[in-house]
């Protein structure tokens, strides 16, 4: 799943619409988490990530701002 809509809400709204709904060993994809120039994505996402915590296998941060949620 790629979620690149770059603000908090859509975000956010994204994350707890399909997350729920990925098969186990599923890959959610941010491209935005550390951009600066858009800070209410990493906010979702970790907002997101602390709300579905036990769904969560690993939070993996890559290189240029993005980051990778494995679903458990």
């Amino acid at each position: 799943m790629n979620i690149d809509v770059d603000l908090y809400e859509p975000t956010r709204d994204s994350f707890d619409f399909f997350f729920p709904r990925m098969s186990p060993g599923g890959i959610l994809y941010c491209d935005d988490y550390n951009a600066s120039f858009f800070p209410g994505a990493k906010r979702a996402i970790d907002e997101c990530v602390a709300r579905h915590g036990a769904e969560v296998a690993m939070v993996f941060e890559i290189p240029l701002n993005a980051v990778f949620v494995v679903k458990r």
